[in-house]
């Protein structure tokens, strides 16, 4: 299998070329090109996450046929949402919720922050929504087209993935909506009393 680590490294190496040609270029000030820096590490640990391990080698993906552990794919709205609270409260487990659930809600969080603090507009929101709405689908999508591509569902493709990471990425937006104008508030404030300080 590919692991996220190789992909993690791939990203990560971008990243951070990102990084050292901004600080070359003073771009590092820049608050834009540090959210861009945001968008792409919040892209990166969804691909980690949602695209890896992948089975490329043939022996393994034989053996996940035959033994038949494809995963189901869902294109009903809520269906896995309901069953995955139904089945963690008869056998409470709870964790279930957590990683299924909340997990998907929080993998898209930073990238509606991120988004947020990328986009100049004032009235961002709708593109932040087509955005996080479109990198969610095209995750679904891509794992559509790998599963058909190696015969076998490694991962699940499901409509409840896209409801949740579009609402994790609403709460970035809204988080961010609501932090970040506070913040600039309170460091511009900060700044003008060490100005008086010093004059």
């Amino acid at each position: 299998m590919i692991g996220s680590q190789f992909i993690a490294v791939f990203f990560g190496f971008i990243l951070v070329n990102f990084v050292f040609i901004g600080v070359l270029n003073s771009d590092f000030k820049n608050k834009q090109y540090l959210s861009l820096c945001g968008c792409i590490f919040s892209l990166m640990i969804i691909v980690c996450i949602c695209f890896f391990p992948f089975p490329f080698q043939s022996e393994l993906i034989e053996s996940m046929i035959d033994g038949n552990e494809g995963l189901s794919n869902n294109f009903i709205p809520l269906k896995s949402i309901v069953f995955i609270v139904k089945d963690s409260i008869e056998f409470k487990v709870y964790g279930m919720i957590f990683y299924q659930i909340f997990g998907n809600i929080l993998l898209f969080m930073p990238l509606g922050f991120s988004l947020f603090c990328y986009l100049k507009e004032k009235n961002k929101f709708f593109k932040i929504l087509c955005c996080v709405l479109f990198t969610s689908v095209f995750v679904e999508v891509g794992q559509c087209f790998f599963n058909t591509m190696i015969e076998v569902n490694y991962r699940s493709v499901d409509i409840d993935d896209i409801l949740l990471n579009t609402l994790g990425g609403i709460l970035g937006f809204r988080f961010a909506y609501s932090i970040i104008p506070k913040f600039n508030h309170l460091l511009n404030k900060t700044k003008k009393e060490c100005m008086k300080k010093f004059l």
